[in-house]
């Protein structure tokens, strides 16, 4: 029995940091996330205002909290940081990013978000084809983390991408 546990914790362990990334990584996502809201216009108003914080709500103990709350405390309140669970309301967050692997839990995400204004990201494969508006990526034998947008699902939840940003993103 023990023979059979430590290789698959072993293994296990290593596909986390993998999905996970790294501390540069990290920080690209977190950055990326930080500016998304600068580079976003919610067309029917149900984005950020200027009286008001933007509300980022990350599902799960995400690695990207420790660095989204460093950037967010930096900005003089401009931006908040929830942690979430996937039984709790969204209905606050004008972004929401969901470090998940499963397509059962993204189904319930997406399904409690849709018809709301709510910006969602993941950094899980594919995620952008099944629903996700932006989805972070690394192309094979690259290190560079990428974005890719789903421009259907941004129009449909009247999102706008800045042009600036859609040049540097992926669309499907």
């Amino acid at each position: 029995m023990r023979l059979i546990l430590i290789p698959t914790l072993l293994l296990l362990l290593c596909f986390t940091a993998f999905a996970q990334g790294g501390d540069k990584d990290i920080a690209a996502k977190a950055d990326f996330l930080i500016s998304l809201s600068d580079n976003a216009e919610w067309t029917d108003g149900g984005g950020p205002n200027d009286s008001g914080p933007v509300v980022i709500g990350v599902i799960g103990s995400s690695p990207l909290l420790p660095k989204l709350k460093a950037l967010a405390g930096g900005t003089g309140g401009k931006y908040v940081i929830k942690e979430l669970a996937i039984s709790d309301d969204y209905s606050g967050c004008h972004i929401l990013f969901m470090p998940i692997g499963e397509l059962a839990q993204l189904a319930k995400i997406l399904k409690k978000v849709n018809g709301t204004t709510i910006l969602t990201v993941s950094d899980a494969k594919d995620f952008a084809r099944y629903g996700v508006m932006v989805n972070f990526f690394k192309e094979d034998g690259k290190s560079k983390v990428k974005a890719e947008v789903n421009t259907m699902v941004l129009q449909g939840a009247g999102i706008k991408l800045s042009n600036k940003l859609m040049k540097k993103v992926v669309s499907i």
